[in-house]
C-alpha cells in the first residue's frame, strides 16, 4: 500500500505519503505544508487523523522558505492545541543552519545571503520564525541536505536529488527586493490559448530563482513503486544528479508518478529532464491563481515526449487549459485528485 495525498494548498505544495512497513504499520512523509491559509482549511485535519489514528509523521520535508511551501507548516508549529511530537524528523536548510555550515560549504557565514524577491519576503520572516520553533525541539537533523544524501524509513527509499551543493553555495547571492510590474504582470499571464504544437517549439529559458534551486528534491522507492518529487527545483540540477547516478536517454529512470516542478512552471521542466525520465503520471499542485500556474508551454513538453500522458491536478483547472479536441488528438487524460493509491 501507497498512498499519495495531494492536499489542496492553493498555489503551494503540501503532500503526505503514507506506505506499510514491514509490521503492517502505516508509516507518513509529509512534504511541504502549502500556504499559511492551508493549515487551518486542509491540513489540520489531516495531521489530526494521523494523530487520532496514532501514527506518526515520520519525516517531514521543508524543501526551501517560500512561502507557498512553507506557510502551513509555521501555522501547525504555532497551534497551541497540537502535540508537536507527531512530527519525528524534520529536514530544513533553513538560514541559521546554512550559516553554522558554512565553512564545510567552502563559504565564510558571511557571505551566505538569503535575501528573497518580493513574493516571498513572507517566505523569509516564515524560515526564521520555523526555525526558532524547530530549535525548542529534538527531531530536526541540523545538517544541511544536498545531493546524495539518503535515508530508509523501513521498505521505503529516499534518495535526495537537489539541491546541489552548488544550488546551495549559490543562495549567498542578493537577490533583488522588489520587482517591476512588467516582470511582474508578464509572470501571470496565462498561456492557454496557445496551441500545444506551437508551445512546444519555444525556445527553453530555466528559472534563475536561487531560492527554487535550492529546494530538497526527492526520489522516493517503495517496493517496485518510484516517485519523484521536485518542490520548485531547477531542471539542470535534477539532469547533472540523474546522470551522476547512472541514468540516460538510453537508460531512462522509470517511475509511477512525477510531481511536477515548480507547479508546472514553464521554466522548470525542460526537455532535456524529461529525456531521462519514462513516465506516464505526471502531478500538478496549484490553483492556477497566482504567477500563470500552470504553464500550458511546460505541460506541452510533458505531451509530446510521451505517447500517452495523464495529469493529476488538485484543482479543476484542466479544463481552462485543454480544448476537448487538444485532449482527443494529444491523448491526454486529465483527473482532478485528492488521493492517489498506487
Amino acid at each position: 500500500m501507497l498512498k499519495i495525498k495531494v492536499i489542496k494548498a492553493f498555489d503551494g505544495d503540501c503532500i503526505l505519503i503514507s506506505f506499510l512497513d514491514s509490521d503492517e504499520k502505516v508509516k507518513n512523509i509529509l512534504v511541504d505544508g502549502g500556504t499559511h491559509r492551508t493549515y487551518s482549511r486542509n491540513l489540520k485535519p489531516i495531521l489530526q487523523c494521523v494523530q487520532d489514528k496514532e501514527e506518526s509523521i515520520d519525516l517531514l520535508v521543508i524543501t526551501h522558505i517560500h512561502d507557498d511551501h512553507i506557510g502551513g507548516i509555521v501555522e501547525f508549529y504555532q497551534d497551541i492545541d497540537f502535540n508537536k511530537d507527531l512530527i519525528k524528523k524534520v529536514w530544513f536548510n533553513s538560514k541559521g543552519l546554512l550559516k553554522s555550515m558554512a565553512p564545510n560549504l567552502e563559504e565564510s557565514s558571511e557571505e551566505i545571503n538569503l535575501l528573497m524577491p518580493s513574493d516571498t519576503k513572507m517566505g523569509m520572516k516564515s524560515g526564521n520564525t520555523l526555525e526558532a520553533e524547530l530549535i525548542k525541539k529534538n527531531n530536526w537533523e541540523e545538517k544541511v541536505i544536498f545531493f546524495g544524501e539518503k535515508l530508509n524509513i523501513d521498505n521505503a527509499k529516499i534518495t535526495v536529488l537537489a539541491p546541489t551543493l552548488e544550488g546551495i553555495k549559490a543562495l549567498k547571492k542578493v537577490m533583488k527586493v522588489e520587482e517591476d510590474e512588467t516582470t511582474l504582470q508578464a509572470a501571470n499571464k496565462k498561456d492557454y490559448d496557445e496551441n500545444i504544437c506551437d508551445l512546444v517549439q519555444k525556445k527553453f529559458t530555466e528559472d534563475s530563482s536561487d531560492t527554487n534551486r535550492s529546494s530538497i528534491a526527492l526520489l522516493l522507492e517503495y517496493t517496485d513503486k518510484k516517485l519523484l518529487l521536485l518542490g520548485d527545483c531547477w531542471p539542470s540540477d535534477i539532469v547533472l544528479s540523474l546522470k551522476e547516478l547512472g541514468y540516460s536517454e538510453e537508460n531512462k529512470l522509470k517511475i509511477d508518478y512525477f510531481k511536477v516542478s515548480h507547479h508546472a512552471s514553464k521554466k522548470n521542466t525542460s526537455k532535456e529532464l524529461l529525456d531521462l525520465i519514462d513516465c506516464e503520471n505526471y502531478i500538478v499542485s496549484t490553483d492556477g491563481s497566482k504567477h500563470g500556474h500552470p504553464n500550458k508551454e511546460a505541460l506541452a513538453r510533458i505531451i509530446k515526449n510521451k505517447e500517452s500522458t495523464k495529469f493529476h491536478f488538485n484543482y479543476e483547472i484542466f479544463n481552462e487549459i485543454f480544448s476537448k479536441e487538444e485532449l482527443v488528438e494529444h491523448k491526454i487524460q486529465c483527473y482532478e485528485i485528492e488521493e492517489i493509491e498506487v
